[in-house]
């Protein structure tokens, strides 16, 4: 007697040691499920952090090119203002007439110098309107590329009640996995009431979680295991366990079977979104590229423009200067004309001696002020012509430059 009760008891330690092994080995299994889920979950908020990071770093490069654009707007208009200030004085507002003729030949020439300052006039104003439009353009191209961008549409996910069918399911799986555990030793060590008992109590937790799953067609598993549990009470005590064990096992069998699918599809939404991401970043990478080449044919075409309208201002102030100088020789050649007619008639008394004299000197002088003018303005033309030669040599220097770079990197994206 003593002897069963012994046996017994140590049968009894056996299967609390057991069933306590069981419980540290589930605990154990829900911890690593929970730490496994929350490194994922680090990992994606990660990876959305990193994202922001890098869509902030390009809001703060493209507000900075903005800026750099408009510097050089200010600058470029400050040095077309310093390059092309408004003409000379005019020079018949310095000159003492020698006669009528002479007065009219200086009105003449104001009249030139008034159309010219006109035409520098409207020269600076059309400039400085291009060049306004082209940097407005070109401000305009990045802000409208942000707004493109944060019209993309979010990424979709796992929606809530995936999310919840999931933890029951993993609940379903460990809940049957621990019953079945239990129920085994008890069927082995001949307890098969014990054994049924913890089999029903299972069955009757699985229709619960069952019925609360949002997915219909999981949820019909539910009226068939609890069929089955009616049927089972009816059944032998050897057919009984076995029964609710095999639809037991059907139920983690469909769990685990759509555990298996989700995972696959978190796989390929991840594999899907990293490849959206690199190609995003490829068309960014792109885009900049375009935009600076774009930028750099703006900016040459704005300066060929530019020399284009320089050299053409400079042909028509020389026009000018040519036709202020012919007016000048005409109206000194009458006026000299006039005085040697006038001192062969008019004897060789000291008052018009001193007067030709006079009218001489005065001539002399605005012919050489005139062809000292006339040189200055050459030179300055020689300048600023050489001076835009350069700048447009640098220009295409750079543009070939920047066009390397372009087939460069379009070979390392793999662009065709």
């Amino acid at each position: 007697m003593q002897s069963n009760t012994k046996g017994g008891a140590e049968q009894a330690a056996n299967v609390n040691v057991v069933d306590q092994k069981l419980n540290e080995e589930v605990k154990a299994r829900g911890d690593q499920q929970l730490q496994l889920q929350r490194l994922a979950l680090q990992e994606e908020i990660a990876g959305l952090s990193r994202e922001i990071e890098e869509r902030r770093m390009e809001k703060n490069r493209l507000e900075s090119e903005i800026e750099q654009l408009r510097l050089h707007l200010e600058l470029s208009e400050a040095r077309d203002s310093d390059f092309f200030p408004p003409s000379e004085a005019k020079p018949g507002s310095t000159r003492r007439s020698v006669d009528n003729d002479i007065d009219v030949g200086e009105a003449q020439v104001r009249a030139v110098d008034e159309l010219e300052t006109e035409n520098v006039d409207e020269y600076e104003q059309e400039e400085l309107e291009d060049v306004t439009a082209e940097a407005k353009d070109d401000e305009d191209e990045p802000v409208e590329q942000d707004i493109d961008d944060e019209k993309e549409e979010p990424e979709e996910d796992e929606s809530q009640e995936v999310k919840e069918d999931a933890a029951r399911s993993l609940q379903l799986v460990q809940l049957i996995t621990d019953a079945v555990a239990r129920g085994k030793a008890q069927f082995n060590r001949g307890d098969k009431a014990k054994c049924y008992q913890t089999y029903a109590k299972c069955t009757e937790r699985c229709i619960t979680e069952l019925q609360a799953l949002h997915d219909k067609q999981r949820r019909q598993l539910a009226p068939t295991l609890k069929r089955v549990l009616g049927e089972s009470a009816r059944l032998p005590p050897a057919r009984g366990p076995q029964t609710l064990r095999k639809q037991l096992d059907v139920v983690r069998d469909n769990c685990e079977e759509w555990l298996n699918i989700r995972e696959q599809q978190a796989v390929a939404r991840l594999a899907e979104r990293n490849a959206r991401n690199e190609a995003k970043a490829a068309a960014a990478a792109i885009r900049k590229q375009q935009n600076l080449e774009k930028q750099q044919k703006t900016e040459q075409k704005r300066e060929d423009k530019s020399h284009h309208k320089k050299k053409k201002f400079r042909e028509t102030k020389a026009k000018a200067d040519r036709v202020k100088i012919s007016q000048l020789e005409a109206a000194l050649a009458k006026a000299e004309t006039q005085l040697a007619n006038g001192g062969g008639g008019g004897g060789s008394n000291s008052t018009a001696g001193n007067g030709t004299a006079a009218s001489d000197r005065r001539v002399a002088d605005m012919e050489k002020k005139h062809k000292k003018v006339l040189e200055d303005n050459e030179k300055a033309a020689k300048k600023e012509v050489a001076a835009l030669t350069q700048q447009l040599q640098a220009a295409q220097k750079a543009s070939q430059e920047l066009q390397e770079q372009t087939s460069a990197l379009q070979k390392e994206l793999g662009v065709a």
